[in-house]
């Protein structure tokens, strides 16, 4: 027979297990929810920077350096307009 102590040291490290597991999905999710809100930040910003914008150029380097904001690692960028 198991004794009573081996379950409960084996339900502690489960627990355990679990709470470690548990707060690295927590740290992970603030980070995301973070980024997500530093995104809807920045566009809330470009939307009124463009709302006051007065030709299609501003519009276009506004829209082109926000891209290149929230693009991880993004140092250039380019937009390509078809007629």
């Amino acid at each position: 027979m198991v004794s009573i102590e081996l379950i409960l040291f084996i339900l502690l490290i489960v627990y355990v297990a679990i709470s470690i597991y548990e707060y690295r999905l927590i740290r992970k999710n603030k980070k995301l929810l973070s980024a997500y809100e530093d995104m809807r930040k920045k566009l809330f910003e470009t939307s009124e920077k463009i709302s006051k914008a007065t030709d299609e150029e501003e519009i276009y380097s506004i829209a082109l350096d926000t891209i290149t904001e929230l693009i991880p690692n993004a140092t250039k960028g380019s937009i390509l307009l078809f007629d």
